[in-house]
């Protein structure tokens, strides 16, 4: 049943003029890897890191037998997928779970609460006075630092056997503890940063050149400097809250873990985990935006996102920003809004799943504890796209943990935004307010030396959730719109201008397929929100 419907819904945009949909992503075979991680135990990448153009550093939980060295958390490739031999860090584990880029030649690697080390990009320890400095300063550094391009840092510290923030020594002195530390250049304490969590946070990023967002525990960092900020809060370099941003995160004792990350310079925040947020009370909610106050952006798709059919378990971890303006989403789940996707989807940018991507098996298996997920999707700044995890196929076949994919087509059937080829085209169609909450204007603009080409008909199609509508919707048109004649769009009827109503329509992607007196047919991608 489900096959006769794709093939039904192919056939009508074949009719329509608007193509079949494009297999936007695929793999990029000149990424190759050499190695083999798939036999450590509990496999999984983490993090991968662009150290250079022709440089990547891969960190995770396995273990690398390559030229009779082992490496362990960590390792170097190149960008079509070959081991770099002389990278090589020192570790005594087959896990890291921290790596960090501070420039193109100094990184900080960590491996739980007593292994944290800058390196340089062939994986050598650098700047060993900063590290003896810095494990007295940051005796209990758990959770994810922010490095200052100075390479100054803002560290999470954790508790003593009693429960106390781990002291900070500053020999010849020792002073009380603290559950977040600046470190100076040189691994010493900071003492004009004044920060007071109640908790200990989970880590801090950069919001912009002045701030950074500190997150943790709803239930256990509650306050930040005696404000309630329920697990995330806006501070200032100097360690004062930012009184403008207020969290919206829901104070509770049940499972709740997010990661906020910054996608462009708009001031929004994405949250990705599996998490409680108000005004959704008792609710998990797995992806959200927040406006840059910190409230709740409800523009953005919230509802029935990733899920996982079968299991109670799921969540996001990652999401990038595609060039069309919407996002890769990746975690652990089998559903994304009632389509099937495995791990990884691809949503516009109000959050609505686009179901023509990743149609295929994709990352779906893992070792043997069943639990496949997308760990990280890192943008490549040289093109496309890599994701990681702890899968050990894609599409079925046999595949480390990371491919490369690449490929977008603008998320939409292939044909669109073009004219159609019955003629040479001498019209443009603009459609605006795009996207929009309602009413929409369609106008033919004016062409050098073709004067203004007139609207013959609009017709409207939706590509929505869990199926793609065909239907023609004359009675959507204003009455003061001459395009309405008899309500038949399909009778010779011209104007330079037409509004349309949508207001009632679901939030989501349609296509307004519009013919011109000259015969063309132009096609528009829009948005209602």
């Amino acid at each position: 049943m489900e096959t006769m419907k794709k093939i039904l819904i192919i056939s009508l945009f074949t009719l329509l003029g608007l193509g079949t949909f494009a297999q936007a992503f695929t793999i990029d075979s000149s990424f190759a890897p050499n190695f083999n991680i798939r036999n450590s135990p509990n496999t999984s990448i983490n993090n991968i890191v662009e150290a250079s153009i022709s440089k990547l550093l891969i960190q995770g939980n396995f273990r690398l037998l390559h030229n009779n060295a082992v490496k362990k958390g960590i390792f170097s490739v190149s960008s079509n997928g070959n081991v770099v031999s002389n990278f090589s860090v020192l570790n005594g584990f087959d896990f890291s779970n921290i790596l960090i880029k501070i420039n193109s030649n100094k990184f900080y690697f960590g491996v739980g609460s007593n292994n944290g080390k800058l390196i340089d990009s062939t994986g050598s320890d650098i700047n060993l006075t900063w590290q003896t400095n810095f494990f007295k300063t940051v005796q209990c550094f758990q959770g994810t630092p922010y490095f200052y391009p100075d390479a100054s840092s803002n560290f999470p510290n954790g508790s003593n056997i009693n429960g106390l923030p781990c002291p900070i020594e500053t020999l010849p002195d020792t002073f009380p503890g603290r559950h977040l530390i600046k470190v100076k250049p040189d691994g010493l304490w900071d003492s004009t940063f004044a920060a007071f969590p109640n908790y200990q946070p989970s880590g801090v990023i950069r919001y912009d050149s002045a701030r950074l967002l500190v997150y943790g525990s709803p239930s256990q960092f509650t306050h930040y400097n005696g404000v309630r900020v329920n697990g995330l809060c806006r501070i200032f370099h100097d360690g004062s809250l930012d009184t403008t941003f207020s969290s919206f995160m829901a104070d509770t004792n049940a499972f709740s873990a997010f990661v906020p990350q910054i996608l462009d310079s708009t001031g929004k925040v994405f949250l990705t985990g599996r998490f409680f947020i108000h005004p959704f009370g008792s609710q998990y909610k797995t992806l959200a935006r927040l406006n840059a106050n910190g409230s709740l952006d409800f523009t953005f798709n919230t509802g029935s996102g990733p899920f996982s059919f079968g299991s109670n378990f799921y969540n996001t971890n990652t999401i990038v920003k595609t060039s069309d303006g919407g996002y890769l989403v990746g975690g652990h789940f089998n559903r994304y809004q009632g389509q099937v996707k495995n791990n990884i989807a691809k949503i516009d940018s109000f959050g609505n799943v686009e179901p023509q991507y990743f149609t295929s098996l994709g990352p779906d298996s893992a070792y043997n504890n069943g639990l496949p997920a997308v760990t990280k999707i890192l943008k490549s700044k040289f093109g496309g796209y890599y994701v990681a995890g702890n899968f050990l196929k894609w599409d079925g076949q046999a595949s480390q943990p990371i491919v490369k994919i690449t490929g977008l087509n603008g998320g939409i059937p292939v044909g669109l935004n073009e004219n159609s080829p019955r003629g040479k085209p001498s019209g443009k169609v603009s459609v605006f307010p795009n996207p929009t909450s309602g009413m929409i204007t369609i106008e033919s603009e004016a062409v050098p030396a073709a004067g203004r080409v007139e609207i013959r008909s609009v017709e409207v199609y939706g590509l929505m959730g869990t199926s793609i509508q065909f239907k023609l919707y004359p009675e959507f048109f204003e009455p003061n719109s001459k395009s309405i004649e008899g309500h038949n769009l399909n009778h010779s009827v011209s104007t330079k201008k037409s509004t349309i109503n949508l207001t009632n329509f679901s939030k989501g992607v349609y296509f307004l397929k519009v013919e011109l007196e000259n015969g063309e047919v132009v096609t528009k991608k829009m948005v209602k929100q």
